[in-house]
């Protein structure tokens, strides 16, 4: 292995904390299930699906993303250091653009109104590993010492809620990115990669393999790591076949993938990883050294970040 041992350039993860919609909905009560599903040319079976139930959120926006982000911040109140900084990250941030206020209210009401708010978008679903990233750099070129990052992501239109890899549920997540030495998971590397014929959705099974294989391929020999030193890969909670195509593609062993979210939640959008992987954690202890992989991708994309354990 060749990780870095030099502890001022070293930034992790902690806090972590994720909240559904709070209306569990059964997948086979959407309107007009059978024709959105077969418009989509998915079948419309929970077992094939990977998931049961969806999650639909009818709270204000405002309510629905500062419930995960004040658990964060009280988890972190214990190293009372201020937050300097909160990236928003989202498939699509319109929602924000049709109420302008809307970030000025959160700050306010998350008692950090000192922090610079960005967004980060237009990578779909690979959009909260981009932002982590992203504040990973800025702590790392200290900038900045302690960031927010929150994901959310909300269906505007119901009639967009079944797609061709799988049902969304509205969702959202959060975390502190810092200096690792007190941080419970320290950030490795991350690497992403882009197909515009993907984006495009002209992209077929062998162009995906490729870029599946090239971003993991180029994480992981950053960090040193061979695919088999990863004890879990936390990936996007998309239709079951997709799922088990990009296992194969890297050759991944069965208890190697992590989504055990799926089941009840189906596809949380960019904050499927964080939310698996803090899943994972609630009922597994993270052993000193485990490597995890977060990993998340969409038509067009794929993302890729390593996770070690303090």
């Amino acid at each position: 292995m060749n990780w870095s041992t030099d502890k001022s350039h070293q930034v992790g993860i902690s806090a972590i904390h994720f909240e559904g919609g709070n209306r569990v909905e059964d997948i086979e009560s959407i309107t007009n299930a059978k024709e959105k599903f077969k418009a989509v040319s998915i079948p419309l079976n929970k077992k094939l699906l990977g998931s049961n139930s969806y999650l639909r959120n009818d709270l204000s926006l405002h309510e629905f993303i500062t419930i995960p982000a004040k658990k964060t911040l009280q988890e972190f109140s214990q190293m009372n250091e201020p937050v300097d900084m909160v990236i928003f990250a989202s498939a699509n941030l319109a929602h924000i653009h049709h109420e302008p206020s809307l970030v000025c209210q959160m700050l306010k009401t998350l008692n950090i109104e000192q922090a610079i708010p960005i967004a980060v978008t237009l990578q779909e679903c690979t959009s909260l590993l981009a932002a982590i990233d992203i504040a990973r750099m800025y702590i790392q070129c200290q900038s900045y010492k302690n960031i927010l990052v929150i994901s959310f992501d909300q269906i505007s239109v119901e009639d967009d809620r079944v797609k061709s890899f799988g049902v969304i549920s509205d969702a959202v997540s959060s975390c502190i990115v810092r200096h690792s030495t007190s941080a419970l998971h320290q950030i490795m590397c991350y690497e992403n990669g882009y197909d515009i014929k993907g984006a495009n959705g002209k992209d077929d099974f062998n162009s995906r393999k490729q870029l599946s294989q090239r971003v993991t391929q180029n994480v992981l020999s950053k960090s040193g790591a061979t695919i088999n030193d990863i004890t879990k890969v936390f990936t996007t909670n998309f239709y079951k076949p997709v799922t088990q195509f990009s296992a194969d593609t890297l050759s991944l062993k069965k208890e190697q993938v992590y989504n055990g979210t799926a089941m009840n939640m189906a596809h949380c959008v960019c904050s499927d990883p964080l939310i698996n992987f803090a899943h994972y954690l609630k009922n597994e202890e993270a052993h000193s050294g485990a490597l995890y992989l977060l990993q998340s991708y969409a038509p067009g994309f794929m993302a890729s970040m390593v996770i070690r354990a303090n």
